[in-house]
């Protein structure tokens, strides 16, 4: 994920934390000028199936 853009504004530039359901990224937004801090969480799904 690391060097990804999200829709087509956020870079994601460093993983900062994890946990059982997701993991928290700090982005960069390309459309603003410095500083600008955000965070990216990327949630897992968990899955029905038995």
């Amino acid at each position: 994920m690391i060097g990804r853009i999200i829709t087509g504004r956020y870079k994601i530039i460093e993983s900062i934390g994890n946990g059982a359901f997701r993991t928290t990224y700090l982005p960069i937004d390309t459309q603003i000028p410095e500083p600008n801090e955000c965070i990216v969480k990327h949630f897992t799904l968990l899955s029905t199936e038995s």
